[in-house]
């Protein structure tokens, strides 16, 4: 075997080991955002429950319900730190899920219920009010696809989003 033969042979192998690797990294990098999409989905997971444990306080019920139902504009000191620290919650959801979803690490339907959620929480009167005290401070694309979205919502659909249905007598 003479030294060009043995040098074609190396530079093949090399070539194979070039694609080989390559080959790798990718699996890898699929297999690291799919783990990503995994963790991103369990912490969505964990703040769906913090957040209904939180609704789920007969303080913070009557609150939501003054402002969807009663379209209440005013809150009392109580009632406004309630909805804020509500609405916080939610919004820092909002733009941890609208970067990932950005990044493609974290799919449509699940960037879609959280905008949903958002924008439903957006069209109470009193969110409408303090919403747009706020939203100078967030990315403008964000606010506007926001407000293109809660434009469009009423109040009564929020509590029919988040599963809390009404009786005649007007109890939970």
């Amino acid at each position: 075997m003479n030294w060009e033969a043995f040098g074609a042979i190396a530079e093949g192998l090399g070539a194979l080991g070039v694609v080989a690797t390559l080959i790798y990294f990718s699996i890898q990098l699929q297999k690291n955002a799919q783990q990503m999409r995994m963790q991103n989905l369990r912490g969505q997971a964990t703040e769906m429950q913090l957040r209904a444990s939180f609704q789920a306080q007969p303080e913070v019920l009557e609150v939501l319900e003054k402002c969807y139902e009663q379209g209440a504009t005013e809150l009392t000191f109580q009632e406004a730190t309630i909805m804020e620290a509500y609405f916080e919650s939610q919004f820092a959801t909002t733009i941890a899920d609208y970067s990932l979803y950005k990044e493609g690490l974290i799919d449509k339907s699940a960037w879609r219920k959280q905008l949903a959620s958002t924008c439903h929480l957006i069209s109470a009167a009193w969110m409408q009010v303090y919403w747009s005290t706020v939203k100078d401070v967030y990315d403008p694309d964000l606010v506007s696809l926001i407000d293109e979205r809660a434009k469009r919502m009423v109040g009564r659909e929020y509590l029919s989003f988040m599963g809390i249905h009404k009786d005649e007598g007007g109890d939970a």
